[in-house]
């Protein structure tokens, strides 16, 4: 039996991605509706009933004859037994949030088809649906699809499939970083990527899918993958069932740099150390192949057995690319190559800035070793050029210009960016300056230099290095006078020590903080946007990496006596706004668990938290039958409101309340609280650094 009227429609599947955990179940759609019918899908008694102020919110756990458990959480109220129950909890726990498992006395037996409770908003989430899970009697999720059929008919969907570079050897495509292919879709059930891969070392693929249900607009996670080489299953993943204890290797499914950039990447592999319930294949989908071709079949299903292929031809082969000569004549620029090979030259026209040329460039093929364009200018004269031999195989991109700009206007930013295998280093230009500099790293007091190649027009990379420290990156122009790019750094790597301080900062790792080996990186940054809002405490400092996960995660904190209204924030470049972090405190110190890089800072604040929307309204008039709810809105936009410390009394006795996170609403039923004649409100809330605000008065009721 389905769980509602709406029988077959989701948003959501089973094991799709969540923050820093999987999708435990499928989201039945409400359409909106707060209060619509929730039905028990098998008769069983009621085991667990929750109410929390995130998360599931209210929910109830039905234990079923055959020992499974299903979850409906999302709830606005529950059955009118399960309510009365409800009351009695709120006294035992005084509070209006606990999590109770059911006692042999408090049992409550439930048939199928029953109303168990009513569709609603509580918890976290961004809309009223109803959250559902089926959990076998180890408590572990399995997929709820197992017991429904869905009207689909359509096969997965493919976006993109990117090649990982595993170790410090590895070139893709003549570079050594994730390679991202489009591909071409040849019908409802196929694509293929066009060229065939070069690859030299160890690598990995994930691929960008998802899935359509017939007659619903969401995009859904798929069911089934299976990758093979050479026709041998080399990995597989099967959506059936998964441990919560595994939620931690969210990302290591699902790969956590690609979805940083809003893409669904599913991994194809795996670290030995990790071990995944749905992964139902012995390997761990690591590859090395030679120089010979090899094919590459993905197969992808949803659950009603749609499937779609993308096949690929990969070789470990490396094509060098060639230097080729540029003469300009007027308003002509002539391109030949240095030497003739079977390799065919290919070319395109950039724009030596960050964007794209508006204007149309004309560029004749002679023959296959020599170009012509004839309207070049001087914003649009940066070639870029790349050979593909006869195997398919496309060569590294190399860039040329016939004019170099003046090294004084040469400006960038060194960025420094994490991969599993190593750290790449970059200096991204402002303009293409035609220069290559030495990339420069001291440690101890010792300076290495690397060498470093144009990965995009006006990006600069190292290759990947494997580094235990670093004091200070340099890029250094080889001009006159030399030009150098500096920015200091302090770092801490995970295999030598478990502590870094800085400028007040003390940044603590453990064996389980990354799933990898890595060097953590931290240094002082600026913020651009002065808020005025906040008292900046602290410096603001910035902790990489940024491009992996973390496990476990690091722990951050600063030591600090008397700070009142403070805490650790944490800065979105994209929102341009900083977030409160959850802190506690300990010895003078503020700390905060820390599951992502980014920007930090030590903030104080003494914005009180507002209270709108009051209903009933104070000094106002009601009839005893138009008034059953008490009703207001509370927020914070500093450091977020504290939803376990809101008070709420009428005539001097306190209630319990419910809190719609996503709406900032408060709800609570007062009936039983009112009287005739006049009634005192008082209302108390605080925000998570323990800012305060109040509201009091009377309101009047009539019959």
């Amino acid at each position: 039996m389905w769980p509602n009227d709406y029988n077959g429609k989701i948003t959501a599947n089973f094991c799709e991605p969540r923050t820093h955990r999987f999708h435990a179940g499928i989201d039945v759609r409400t359409f909106g509706e707060i209060g619509s019918n929730l039905y028990a899908i098998d008769s069983g008694v009621i085991q667990r009933i929750s109410i929390k102020p995130n998360n599931y919110g209210k929910a109830i756990y039905l234990q079923l004859s055959d020992g499974n458990i299903v979850l409906y959480s999302h709830l606005n109220n529950f059955n009118n037994e399960i309510d009365q129950l409800v009351k009695t909890l709120y006294e035992k726990y005084n509070s209006s949030f606990f999590d109770h498992y059911l006692n042999e006395n408090e049992k409550i037996e439930i048939k199928k088809g029953e109303i168990i409770g009513y569709t609603g908003d509580t918890g976290s989430l961004s809309g009223p649906h109803l959250h559902f899970e089926i959990r076998n009697n180890k408590n572990e999720p399995i997929n709820p699809l197992d017991f429904y059929h869905l009207d689909d008919t359509i096969p997965p969907l493919v976006n993109s499939l990117t090649l990982i570079p595993l170790s410090s050897k590895t070139w893709i495509d003549g570079i050594q970083d994730y390679k991202t292919f489009n591909l071409k879709k040849i019908n409802a059930n196929k694509y293929v990527i066009q060229d065939t891969i070069s690859t030299i070392g160890e690598f990995g693929i994930s691929v960008e899918t998802f899935d359509k249900i017939n007659n619903l607009s969401f995009k859904y996670g798929v069911y089934k993958i299976d990758m093979l080489i050479d026709n041998i299953l080399l990995y597989s993943i099967k959506f059936d069932n998964y441990n919560f204890s595994e939620d931690h290797m969210i990302y290591s499914a699902i790969d956590y740099y690609l979805l940083k950039k809003n893409k669904i990447s599913h991994r194809l592999f795996i670290n030995e150390s990790e071990d995944l319930s749905f992964i139902k294949s012995n390997n761990n989908g690591k590859i090395i192949i030679d120089d010979d071709f090899h094919n590459l079949i993905i197969n992808i299903s949803d659950y009603e057995g749609n499937i779609t292929q993308i096949q690929g031809v990969l070789k470990g082969e490396f094509l060098e690319n060639q230097n080729i000569n540029i003469k300009s004549d007027s308003k002509k620029l002539i391109i030949s190559r240095n030497q003739m090979t079977e390799s065919e030259l290919n070319l395109n026209i950039l724009s030596k800035y960050n964007y794209p040329i508006n204007k149309k460039i004309l560029l004749n093929k002679k023959n296959n070793n020599k170009y012509v364009i004839n309207n070049f200018n001087e914003n649009s004269d940066i070639i870029e050029f790349f050979l593909k031999n006869k195997n398919g195989i496309k060569s590294n991109k190399l860039f040329a210009s016939i004019n170099k700009i003046n090294p004084f206007d040469i400006k960038g930013e060194i960025k420094i960016r994490h991969l599993e295998s190593g750290i790449i280093i970059e200096f991204l230009e402002d303009v293409f300056s035609g220069y290559k500099p030495i990339l420069q790293i001291e440690s101890d007091g010792i300076k290495i230099k690397y060498p470093i190649y144009r990965k995009e027009k006006n990006l600069l990379s190292s290759e990947i290095l494997n580094i235990k420290d670093i004091e200070n990156i340099s890029f250094i122009y080889d001009t006159k006078p030399e030009l150098i790019f500096d920015k200091k750094i302090s770092s801490i790597h995970t295999t030598d020590s478990n502590e870094l301080s800085f400028h007040g900062y003390t940044i603590n790792i453990n064996e389980n903080s990354f799933y990898d080996e890595t060097l953590v990186l931290v240094n002082k940054s600026t913020i651009s946007k002065k808020d005025e809002r906040f008292e900046f405490i602290g410096d603001v400092i910035t902790i990489y990496p940024n491009e992996i996960p973390f496990k476990d995660g690091l722990t951050l904190s600063f030591k600090i006596e008397n700070c009142e209204k403070c805490g650790l924030y944490k800065y979105s470049y994209e929102d341009e706004n900083w977030f409160y972090l959850d802190n506690s405190y300990d010895s003078n110190k503020i700390k905060s668990k820390i599951k992502s890089g980014g920007t930090f800072c030590i903030l104080s604040e003494n914005q009180k938290p507002e209270i709108t929307n009051l209903k009933p309204s104070l000094n106002s008039k009601y009839r005893i039958k138009d008034i059953n709810k008490l009703t207001f809105n509370i927020s914070d936009d500093l450091s977020d409101i504290n939803p376990y410390d809101v008070n709420i009394k009428i005539n001097d006795k306190s209630i319990f309340y419910d809190f719609i996170k996503y709406r900032d609403f408060i709800s609570s039923d007062i009936q039983e609280y009112i009287k005739l004649g006049k009634n005192r409100i008082e209302i108390f809330v605080y925000d998570n650094i323990g800012n305060k605000n109040s509201i009091s008065g009377v309101f009047e009721i009539v019959e």
